[in-house]
C-alpha cells in the first residue's frame, strides 16, 4: 500500500473520530444542561414544558416562528421594563393559552400551578386563581438551578417569600440590567420565563366563579 493511500485513510479516520467525539460532547452538554429537568419531571412531562416554551415565543413573536426565543424577549424586554406586564397581556392570547392547558398533562400543569380562591377589588365574588406552587417539582426544580445561579436562589426565594410571583418585576429587570447573567438560550431559562409571564397572564385574565 502506498504512502499516500495510508495517509489518506489515516486522515479519513481522523476525521471520524474527530466528529464522533464532537456528537457525543454535544450529547453530553446537552444531557448535563437537562439534568435539573430530568430530576424533577417525567420525559413526557419535560415536553409539556417544551410546548408550554414553545407557546410562549410563538406569542411574544407574534407567531413568527422563525425567529427565535432569545430574539423575540430581548425585542419586548424593554417594554417589560418600562410597563410591567401590559406587553404580556396585549400579546397572549388568553383562549390559546387554555387549549395548551388541555395539550399538556394533568400531572405537569399539577407540577407548576395550583388553583386558589381569591378576590378581586372591589367585587367581593369569589373567583379561581392561578399560581406557581411553593411546594412540589417545579419550585424544587428551581430551587436545584438556584444552586447555580445566585439570581434564581433569589428568585425563587421571592417566590417562597410572597406565596407566587405576583407583583414580582425583578425577572425582567434582572435580564435587562445584566445581559451576560442568564443565557436566554438555554432551555431552564425559557421554562421559566415562560411560566413567570404565562402565570401573570392567567392571572390577570381568569374570571371564573369559584364553585
Amino acid at each position: 500500500m502506498s504512502k499516500t493511500v495510508v495517509n489518506n485513510t489515516m486522515t479519513k479516520i481522523a476525521k471520524i473520530l474527530l466528529i464522533g467525539f464532537l456528537v457525543l460532547n454535544c450529547s453530553c452538554q446537552r444531557n448535563d444542561s437537562n439534568a435539573e429537568l430530568k430530576n424533577h419531571f417525567t420525559e413526557n412531562e419535560i415536553e409539556d414544558l417544551i410546548l408550554i416554551t414553545d407557546f410562549f415565543k410563538e406569542q411574544i413573536c407574534q407567531n413568527k416562528t422563525e425567529t427565535d426565543f432569545k430574539e423575540c424577549f430581548e425585542k419586548i424586554l424593554p417594554e417589560l421594563v418600562d410597563n410591567g406586564w401590559q406587553p404580556i397581556l396585549e400579546r397572549v392570547d388568553f383562549d390559546l393559552q387554555k387549549k395548551l392547558y388541555e395539550k399538556i398533562s394533568k400531572s405537569t400543569f399539577n407540577k407548576i400551578w395550583g388553583i386558589s380562591k381569591s378576590w378581586k377589588y372591589p367585587d367581593k365574588t369569589e373567583y379561581k386563581s392561578i399560581g406557581v406552587g411553593t411546594v412540589g417539582n417545579y419550585i424544587e426544580y428551581l430551587k436545584e438551578l438556584g444552586i447555580k445561579s445566585e439570581f434564581i436562589k433569589e428568585y425563587t426565594n421571592g417566590i417562597l417569600a410572597r406565596g407566587g410571583i405576583d407583583g414580582m418585576f425583578s425577572l425582567q429587570t434582572h435580564i435587562y440590567q445584566n445581559p451576560n447573567d442568564l443565557d436566554l438560550n438555554d432551555l431552564n431559562i425559557q421554562i421559566i420565563i415562560s411560566i413567570h409571564y404565562l402565570t401573570q397572564n392567567d392571572y390577570e385574565k381568569r374570571d371564573e366563579k369559584w364553585d
